[in-house]
């Protein structure tokens, strides 16, 4: 889903602690909303890689080596 040549939503994340610090270098997790799940690390910028999809829909984020969860 995630490697279509073009979307009606294509969007980055930038990945924040509750602090508002940003998240950089983390390896994630990415829940999408029809379960898929998607690996990666936030960049230098806490930059979360693009995303594209046919419609919005929710993400959940979990840090995979703190277990942390932001949605």
């Amino acid at each position: 889903m995630n490697d279509w040549g073009e979307a009606k939503f294509n969007d980055s994340f930038q990945a924040h602690y509750p602090d508002g610090s940003i998240a950089a270098n983390r390896p994630y997790e990415l829940v999408r909303a029809d379960g898929a799940r998607i690996q990666g690390t936030t960049d230098a910028d806490g930059i979360i890689r693009l995303q594209k999809g046919v419609s919005p829909e929710g993400l959940m984020l979990r840090f995979l080596d703190q277990g942390e969860e932001t949605s």
